[in-house]
């Protein structure tokens, strides 16, 4: 069954246009276990929305990859203060 995820970000901090030009992202530095679990739980062919919070909020992109779980998966050993994303 495919899922669709919302992914959200500051765009000061980490903007659709950054993650389009890396081509793929690790998640690092979430705290919350339940968005964590859900970045975990991505697979191929799910759909994923990245939002952008603050100021203008919207969906500012889609990604339709067929492997959304290694796009968007969670580092395992992240750093806490290392410049990424954070749902």
């Amino acid at each position: 069954m495919k899922n669709y995820w919302l992914v959200k970000q500051e765009p000061d901090s980490y903007s659709w246009s950054d993650f389009v030009g890396e081509g793929k992202t690790a998640w690092t530095g979430v705290r919350n276990y339940t968005a964590r679990n859900n970045l975990r739980k991505m697979q191929k062919d799910d759909e994923v929305l990245f939002y952008h919070s603050g100021k203008d909020k919207a969906v500012v992109g889609e990604c339709c990859r067929s492997c959304a779980n290694q796009v968007f998966a969670p580092a395992s050993n992240a750093t806490p203060n290392q410049k990424r994303p954070a749902p």
